[in-house]
This record gives structure tokens, sequence and C-alpha cells, in this order.
């Protein structure tokens, strides 16, 4: 109904001009140079625009992830998985990103978060644009979204399944010593050869020199000291900037704090994620 009024209220105006213009050219006390004035009217009624507004639909974005657990051997076509529903993930429709500052917080119009069962339902304008997710709400750098192109229609449902594998390092390389405050180390993996994946910041789990064990992330300050590896197993962050061919190799070097004692191949890892889009009439 307010939408209705809106575009009463602007086909009015429009009207309003038209006649003022039209009385400005007919009641003119000189008639000279009519065709100038009638060129005129017609450039300025080209600017007369009624703005259209979108046709707005509801859609519906399911997001699904099946944990593939921790492995050097991957081979990117494993069949024995669960897909699970994922709550909590943002979801964005459009091409800007949220933009969350101690001075500026933007918010997109066409946004919302998955329920329990790992669907948000969205209220969006039809046609082409862009769908962005965010596994963890709790980052929203631009890195932090997975983007792709999408056509909204009524009642279309979108499915994104994400596989979420954490690769073992194929070898490890640490360069120790006792009187510097970082350690430096340098990590390799290889991509499961089948897909394309992103990759995430890579988790590292280690002793130091006094038998604290710890955990660091690729993307922390500082490192965290733990009481069971199991504690920080499911904190990872994926970064969506690059998608990377399956078989490539990737070399991680980062530092860790203090002197490191030993770093724990079974339990460290780089997660990647092979996400796949599915479009179904709801």
């Amino acid at each position: 109904m307010i939408r209705l009024m809106t575009k009463s209220k602007e086909m009015l105006i429009a009207i309003w001009i038209t006649l003022l213009l039209l009385s400005f050219l007919y009641f003119s006390p000189s008639f000279e140079g009519a065709s100038e004035k009638l060129e005129k009217v017609s450039e300025i009624m080209k600017l007369v625009i009624v703005r259209h507004e979108p046709e707005i639909v509801t859609i519906k974005v399911k997001v699904l992830r099946a944990d593939m657990g921790i492995s050097a051997n991957f081979t990117g076509n494993e069949t024995n998985y669960e897909l699970k529903p994922v709550k909590g993930a943002f979801i964005v429709i459009g091409r800007h990103t949220p933009i969350i500052t101690p001075h500026i917080i933007r918010i997109p119009r066409s946004c919302g978060f998955t329920g329990n069962d790992g669907i948000a339902i969205l209220r969006v304008p039809k046609g082409n644009t862009t769908l962005m997710i965010a596994e963890n709400a709790r980052y929203h750098e631009s890195s932090d979204f997975w983007k792709t192109s999408i056509t909204v229609d009524e009642n279309k449902t979108f499915i994104v399944k994400i596989f979420l594998y954490r690769l073992k390092p194929m070898k490890i390389i640490v360069y120790g010593n006792p009187f510097k405050l970082k350690t430096p180390i340098t990590l390799s993996f290889n991509l499961p050869t089948v897909g394309r994946y992103y990759v995430g910041y890579p988790s590292i789990f280690y002793y130091d020199i006094w038998r604290n064990l710890r955990f660091y992330r690729g993307d922390l300050n500082s490192s965290i000291i733990l009481r069971n590896p199991v504690q920080a197993y499911n904190m990872t962050r994926m970064s969506y900037s690059t998608e990377y061919p399956g078989g490539t190799p990737i070399d991680e070097s980062l530092e860790v704090d203090g002197p490191t004692a030993y770093v724990i191949p079974t339990v460290s890892y780089l997660p990647v994620e092979r996400i796949i889009l599915e479009e179904e009439a709801s």
C-alpha cells in the first residue's frame, strides 16, 4: 500500500511538471522562438522519469557442510561424508560486503543468518546479483566471504555445499633459536587432486621449551595456551580471495611465539574447502 502511494505521488509530480512546462510554452507573452521552447520542453521531459522499483521476491539460501576430517592423502572425490546444516552463517545478497569498524558500520539491506536447519529466507530484488556467504559471522572482511554470481527468481532455493578438508603437513621445518622470541616455521601441503579449493589460515599445535601446549593460527597476533588440542580443532578461518586447482603444492611460512620445541604433525593442519552451488525450485 505504501509503495503504491509512493508511485502515485511520483506520477502526480511528473504530471504537474509537464503541465507547468506546457503553460510556459503556450501562455508566454511572445511566441517568438516557440519551436526552440518546444525543443527545450522535450529535453526536460526526457529527465522526468518515474523511478522504477525492482520486483522483490522471496528466496532461500541453504548452507551445508561436510567435515572430511584430517589427512595428508585426500583425493577430493571421497564419497564417505555427511552434509550437516551450518547455523549462523551470514548471507548477503548484493555487491557490497558489510563494513564494521570503530567509526563506520554499513550492513547490506538484503542479508540474514542461517538457522538451525542451515536455511536463511530473504526478500531480495529479482535479477542478476551476487551471493556472499561468511560461514563464521565473527569474521567479516572481504576475504571471509565466499562469492558467486546468481540469478534471483521467485521461490528459488540456493544450496551451498561446503566440503572442509584439514590437510596434514607433508613436511615441517622449524628454524629453532633459543635466543629469539619468535620461531620461524615452514609447512608444506598438497591440495587434493580432484576439484578446486579455497585455502584458509594454517593451524599449528606445538610445545614450547617449557612444555606448554600452544595453538597458533596464521591470522592471530599471538598463540594460545591449551590443555588439549580438541579445544582448538574447530577454530578454522578460511580465505576466499583465491581458488586453487587440485594438486597444487602449498607452502606456508609463519612465526610462532617463543622458542619452539616440537610441532605436532598429527593435529596441525591447513584448512581447505571445495564449494558446490546447486539451485532448485522451492
